[in-house]
């Protein structure tokens, strides 16, 4: 695997590569929260947790919740999230500005 292709997790400035042979990161919370403003995630899925989306920078590439909970703050970033998360299996999403 070419380490471009490697799952990646942590903020979206330094995301750590767990592995370069890691091709899925997951992460069971059993209904802990995660705020994912600031961060960048590919090849990863989340399940049992509450995500907390506040409008802030993200990028997710290539993202699949399980049995998540959603807290999502007003505006347009939030409300396109939603629509990705709700219209896909696994969500690409970026915004960083």
């Amino acid at each position: 695997m070419r380490p471009e292709n490697s799952a990646r997790l942590g903020p979206l400035d330094k995301p750590d590569v767990i592995s370069e042979n890691t091709e899925l990161i997951v992460l069971e919370g059993r209904d802990a929260a995660i705020k994912i403003d600031g961060q960048f995630m590919k090849n990863v899925i989340l399940k049992n947790m509450h995500i907390v989306y506040e409008g802030g920078p993200v990028a997710l590439e290539n993202v699949t919740f399980v049995n998540c909970i959603f807290d999502f703050g007003p505006g347009d970033k939030s409300q396109e999230l939603g629509r990705q998360i709700l219209a896909s299996t696994a969500v690409t999403f970026k915004s960083i500005t």
